[in-house]
C-alpha cells in the first residue's frame, strides 16, 4: 500500500481497549503496557490541566485490576490527586463564600491560581467579575476546601467527599460500558 499512496501505516496488538470516544480512550498492548488518553490521562503533560487526578487513577484499576471505583476512591493517600485548579482571567478574582458564625455570608479572596478540592464542609468556589461585579459558581452544587498551601493530615482529616468523585467516575462508566466489546483473539 505504501508504494501507491505514500502512506506508511502502523498497527499494535491490544489484549484490552476501553473508549469513551475518539479522544477518550485507554488500552492494554500485549506486553502489559497501557497507554491512556483524554479522560483517562493519569500522568498529564505540565501544560495540561491536572485536576482530578484520582478519576483516572480509579478507572484504570477498575479496568485492568478488577479493582471497584470506590476501594481506590476511599483508600488513596494523596490529597493532591484528588484536587481541581481554578485559575482566573484577568479582571476576575477567585473568592470562596462561607457563613460565618452561622450568621452572615463572608467572600474571602483566593489568588488566580487556586487548587482545592470537593469537601463535605467548607464554602462555595465562585468567580467575581472586577469591573460588572457578575458572580460566576465553580463546582456549582459541591462545598469546597482550598488546598493552596500543603497541611499535613490524616487522609480521614481533610474531609474529602468521597462521593463526588465516585459519581465523576461512573459518569465515563457509563458512557462507555453499555458500547464495550470482548475481544477474542483465539477464535
Amino acid at each position: 500500500m505504501t508504494n501507491i499512496t505514500g502512506l506508511t501505516f502502523e498497527f499494535n496488538q491490544y489484549s484490552k481497549m476501553v473508549i469513551r470516544d475518539v479522544n477518550n480512550y485507554s488500552c492494554q498492548k500485549l506486553d502489559g503496557t497501557k497507554k491512556y488518553k483524554g479522560a483517562f490521562e493519569i500522568d498529564k503533560l505540565f501544560h495540561k490541566n491536572p485536576s482530578m487526578r484520582i478519576v483516572p487513577i480509579a478507572l484504570s484499576k477498575y479496568f485492568y485490576e478488577d479493582i471497584p471505583i470506590k476501594e481506590t476512591i476511599k483508600n488513596h493517600t494523596n490529597i493532591y490527586d484528588y484536587c481541581l485548579r481554578l485559575r482566573v482571567n484577568k479582571g476576575w478574582k477567585a473568592g470562596l463564600k462561607y457563613i460565618n458564625d452561622d450568621q452572615f455570608l463572608e467572600t474571602k479572596e483566593l489568588s488566580k491560581n487556586t487548587r482545592y478540592y470537593i469537601s463535605n464542609h467548607g464554602g462555595t468556589l465562585v468567580k467575581l467579575n472586577e469591573n460588572d461585579g457578575r458572580v460566576s459558581g465553580v463546582s456549582v452544587g459541591f462545598v469546597t476546601t482550598p488546598f493552596n498551601k500543603y497541611i499535613e493530615k490524616d487522609m480521614k482529616d481533610y474531609d474529602i467527599n468521597y462521593n463526588f468523585y465516585i459519581k465523576e467516575c461512573n459518569k465515563i462508566l457509563k458512557q462507555i460500558e453499555s458500547k464495550q466489546i470482548e475481544l477474542n483473539w483465539n477464535e
